[in-house]
Parts: C-alpha cells; structure tokens; sequence
C-alpha cells in the first residue's frame, strides 16, 4: 500500500513539472515568434521615444500582441530567461521608465492588475502615426 501510495506521489509531481515546462516552453515559442519581425519597429521606437533598447523592445511587444504578459515580456529582457516574482519586479521597473518616455507623446499603457501591460487600439494607432512621421522626415 505504501509504495502505490509513493507512485501517485511522484507520478503527481512528475505531471507538476512536466505542465511548468510546457507552460514555459509555450511561452518562449510565442517570445520567439514575437521578436522574430519586431526588430526594425524597436529600432524605430528607440529613435522616436528615446528609449534603450529593452524599452523599445517591449514597446515593441506591446504593439505586436493584443496584451503582453509578465512571463511574455520577461523573456525579451536582457541575460538569461527566469521566470519569478524577481523577475516581475524588473518588468515593473522597465514599464515605469517606459511610461514616463511615452507620457511625453500622450502614449499611455494599459495595466492588467498582476497580469501584464497592453495598448489600446488608439494608441497603437497614435504610436504608428508618430513612426510613420518620423519616417516622412527621415531619408
């Protein structure tokens, strides 16, 4: 009775793992998917909102994705992918120095209270139109 009761134990803990790490290698297909055509947007990005690098790239995701998620977003920053309540921490930190930059343009973002970060459909339109602008002035 005891060894069945062990199996369940480490069968249970064997599906435990096996759905985080379905979980996360989903997450890093859609990171993967999601960078591969953003390149040249961020780099525009940068230029206009005078943004660093993983600023403009998650400016970026938000422009690409209906809504980005914390465990989305973390996989675009710099360094190893980890995926914790630190690493949340640092998303926060970067939105807030990216919030201020876009203030300046009225480009606000869109919260998802312990979720993540989105841009409503007016304000894609409104980053889209600066981009745009700044492409008719530069050669």
């Amino acid at each position: 009775m005891g060894d069945a009761a062990t199996i369940r134990q480490l069968q249970a803990r064997v599906d435990s793992l096996q759905a985080r790490l379905d979980e996360a290698t989903e997450a890093l297909r859609q990171a993967i998917e999601l960078l591969s055509g953003q390149s040249s947007q961020a780099l525009e990005l940068a230029a206009v909102f005078r943004l660093t690098p993983t600023e403009a790239d998650l400016v970026a995701a938000l422009m690409a994705r209906a809504m980005m998620s914390f465990e989305q977003l973390v996989l675009l920053l710099p360094g190893e992918p980890v995926l914790g309540r630190d690493r949340r921490g640092t998303i926060k930190v970067h939105m807030s120095k990216v919030r201020r930059k876009l203030a300046n343009h009225a480009v606000p973002i869109r919260t998802h209270k312990g979720v993540g970060y989105s841009f409503d459909a007016e304000t894609k339109a409104k980053v889209r139109a600066l981009l745009d602008k700044r492409r008719a002035v530069t050669p």
